[in-house]
């Protein structure tokens, strides 16, 4: 029975952003992700190995300046930024594979909370099965 709620929180999910996958770079990914040097080389400098990369994500914050400058925002998020750079690697400039990836992640949440709730802290299936749309459609996420 289990399964079966499985089934319906990703087809849910799938259907619900499906419409996104086909959609530019918008709003804050566009400084976050195609401007931040540490995710997408500029044209005018050489791309640095994968190693260095790695450092940089690791030194910098999520929009690529370094924690040390006063003008760095210190928003540290160094996992979102190399889950940036890797799709970058990945799929080049397209952000059709950026957001199939998010996707997924996202998806993986739905059935990861759904799996806590009804195993771990045993709520009712349907209690379980309705958090976990909600928590997969609510816009804040």
């Amino acid at each position: 029975m289990i399964k079966i709620y499985v089934v319906i929180l990703l087809t849910g999910l799938f259907c619900y952003y499906n419409s996104s996958v086909y959609n530019d770079f918008i709003y804050d990914d566009k400084v976050a992700i195609v401007q931040n040097d540490d995710i997408f080389p500029q044209e005018d400098k050489e791309q640095l190995s994968v190693y260095n990369n790695i450092k940089n994500i690791l030194s910098h914050d999520f929009w690529g300046d370094d924690l040390n400058d006063p003008k760095s925002h210190h928003s540290y998020r160094p996992v979102t930024t190399m889950t940036f750079y890797f799709c970058y690697l990945i799929f080049g400039e397209s952000s059709i594979g950026f957001h199939v990836v998010n996707i997924m992640i996202h998806m993986s949440n739905g059935m990861i909370l759904y799996r806590l709730l009804s195993k771990q802290i045993k709520f009712t299936r349907p209690i379980s099965f309705w958090s976990s749309i909600l928590f997969i459609v609510h816009p804040i996420q």
